[in-house]
C-alpha cells in the first residue's frame, strides 16, 4: 500500500495559524464583553482615558477631564501608591515590583484583577456593581488623596486704629492725595465751623464758617473732606460738618427790596414758580435764611416764598419829603434839563487804553449768553449783571441792580452827547427797572427777560430815565 505523502509547506502553516487565532480571540474576550457590555478595546481605551485624559488627534491637544481640575494648589493630590491594609493573605509574601494582578479564571465577573480594570467599575458609569461583595479587599492599587491644611502665617496682618487730636476729634487716616475726587455742592451745618490747613483740628486756620455757607466740596477722606468757598480759600473740615442739602437758619428780620424788581419764588431756586413781584423799597418780614443765598419772607400783602438775598437790604428807604413848588421864572427851561440833573464828566475814572468802545467789545461778547436772574457771568446773567460784568473787565466796579446803577453810579448826560459805552437807564416809573449798554447807530446790548438771552434792541424799546456815563 502506498502511502500518503504532506509536503510541507511553511506559508501555508503561518496563514492557518493566522486564520486561526483572529478566528478565536472574539470568542476568548467574549466574558470581559458580555459583563460590560462593552468591546474589549472600548474598556482598555476607558481605562487609558481615566489616567491620561483624552487626546485629540487633529489637533494634538490634551483634552482633561473636570475631575482631574482642582482650584488650588491646596487641593492637589499626592501621587503617592500604597498598598491597603489587609491586601495580604497571612503566609505570603509581597513582592513591591509586582505589577501583574492574581490570575483568575476567565468568566468569573467580579473578582479584582481584571485586565483593564482596576477598581472594577467602568469609568463614565457611575454606581455599575462589579460584583466584589463589601468588606473584600483587593491587591490592586488605591490613589492615596492628601490635602494640606491653608496656613497664612507668613501673611502680615495690620491693625488700623483711629487717633484723635487734643479736642477729641478724629485725624484722617488717609493722605489728602489719595482722596476721592469730589464737584459737589455743600452747605456748611455746623455752628462756628473752620477751615483747617490741613486734615486735623490742631493744624492752621484758614477762615472761620458760617452756619449755612454754600461751598463747594473737592475731595472725600475717611473723616475729613476738602472743600472750596465762593472766596477761593481752599482747605479741610470734617465730614460730618456739611450735609449737601440747603440750611435753613430762623431769623426774625425786616428788608426792603433793593433792585427795581423782584421777584417772589415759590422755591429756593431759580427754577421756582414766580408767586409775585415786589418793588422797588417794598417791605418784607424774613423768617428764615435758606443756603446762604435766599430769604424766606412774607410780603405786606401775605404772600410768603422765597427772594434773593443780594437784592435786599437792611436799611430803611428815606422818607420822601415834599418839596416846595419853584416860583416860575422869566427865562424859559431847557426841555432837556426837566428834572434831571447833569453832572461833571471830567471827573469820572479815565482808564488807559479803555473807552466806551472797549465797553461794546466785551458786551458784544456777551451776546447770546443765556438770562438768569442773579447771574453775573457767561453762564447766566440778567440786564444790571450784564452791565456790572463788563465794566468790570476795565477795572470799575458797579453794583448788581438797575436802580442801585441808576442812583448810585457815574453822571447823567444829555442824550445829545450820547456815546458808546453809556449805561442806558429805563423808566419803570418810581424805579429804573432795566438797564441796556449802547453800542451806537441807535442800538443798545442788554440781557432780554423775555427773548431768555443777551441781544441787541432799539434805544428807544422803553421809555428812558437817565443816561449814565461811568468812564470818560
Amino acid at each position: 500500500m502506498k502511502k500518503v505523502v504532506f509536503k510541507h509547506n511553511r506559508k501555508q502553516h503561518i496563514v492557518a495559524i493566522a486564520t486561526g487565532f483572529f478566528a478565536a480571540l472574539p470568542l476568548i474576550c467574549l466574558p470581559i464583553g458580555l459583563r460590560e457590555g462593552l468591546s474589549p478595546s472600548l474598556v482598555v481605551s476607558h481605562a487609558y482615558q481615566s489616567v491620561f485624559g483624552v487626546q485629540k488627534i487633529d489637533n494634538g491637544e490634551v483634552e482633561i477631564e473636570d475631575w482631574a481640575l482642582v482650584d488650588s494648589a491646596d487641593q492637589l493630590v499626592s501621587a503617592d501608591y500604597s498598598e491597603p491594609a489587609g491586601s495580604v493573605e497571612p503566609g505570603e509574601t509581597t513582592n513591591p515590583d509586582a505589577t501583574e494582578p492574581d490570575e483568575t479564571e476567565p468568566g468569573e465577573p467580579g473578582e479584582p484583577g481584571e485586565p483593564g480594570e482596576p477598581d472594577g467599575s467602568e469609568p463614565g458609569e457611575p454606581g455599575e456593581p462589579d460584583g466584589t461583595e463589601p468588606g473584600n479587599e483587593t491587591d490592586s492599587t488605591e490613589k492615596k488623596e492628601t490635602s494640606t491644611t491653608s496656613s497664612y502665617s507668613d501673611i502680615p496682618t495690620f491693625v488700623i486704629r483711629q487717633r484723635y487730636d487734643s479736642s477729641n476729634l478724629p485725624i484722617e487716616l488717609l493722605d489728602p492725595a489719595c482722596f476721592k475726587e469730589d464737584n459737589s455742592t455743600y452747605y456748611v451745618r455746623a455752628n462756628q465751623s473752620i477751615l483747617k490747613e490741613t486734615p486735623d483740628m490742631d493744624s492752621k486756620t484758614i477762615v472761620s464758617l458760617h452756619l449755612g455757607q454754600q461751598v463747594t466740596r473737592t475731595g472725600v477722606g475717611d473723616t475729613w473732606s476738602r472743600i472750596k468757598t465762593e472766596a477761593g480759600k481752599e482747605g479741610f473740615v470734617l465730614t460730618n460738618s456739611i450735609q449737601d442739602t440747603m440750611v435753613s437758619v430762623k431769623i426774625d428780620r425786616t428788608v426792603w427790596v433793593d433792585t427795581g424788581s423782584l421777584i417772589l419764588r415759590s422755591e429756593p431756586s431759580t427754577s421756582g414758580q414766580q408767586v409775585a413781584v415786589v418793588n422797588q423799597d417794598a417791605r418784607l418780614h424774613a423768617t428764615a435764611i435758606v443756603g446762604d443765598k435766599w430769604y424766606k419772607v412774607t410780603t405786606t400783602s401775605g404772600k410768603t416764598g422765597y427772594v434773593y438775598k443780594s437784592y435786599t437790604t437792611t436799611s430803611a428807604p428815606p422818607t420822601p419829603t415834599p418839596t416846595p413848588t419853584p416860583k416860575p421864572t422869566s427865562k424859559p427851561s431847557s426841555k432837556k434839563s426837566s428834572g434831571t440833573k447833569y453832572g461833571n464828566t471830567k471827573k469820572l475814572p479815565k482808564i488807559s487804553g479803555k473807552n466806551g468802545d472797549s465797553i461794546v467789545s466785551i458786551a458784544e461778547s456777551m451776546l447770546g449768553v443765556k438770562y438768569k436772574f442773579g447771574g453775573c457771568s457767561s453762564k447766566g446773567i440778567d440786564c444790571s449783571g450784564l452791565v456790572k460784568y463788563c465794566y468790570a473787565q476795565v477795572g470799575v466796579s458797579l453794583p448788581h441792580g438797575a436802580t442801585q446803577i441808576w442812583k448810585k453810579s457815574g453822571v447823567s448826560v444829555p442824550r445829545s452827547e450820547i456815546k458808546k459805552g453809556d449805561v442806558i437807564c429805563y423808566d419803570y416809573g418810581s424805579y429804573c427797572g432795566h438797564v441796556a449798554i449802547y453800542v451806537g447807530n441807535g442800538q443798545v446790548i442788554h440781557a432780554s427777560s423775555t427773548k431768555g438771552k443777551v441781544v441787541y434792541g432799539k434805544l428807544d424799546m422803553m421809555k428812558i430815565k437817565a443816561i449814565k456815563r461811568i468812564i470818560q
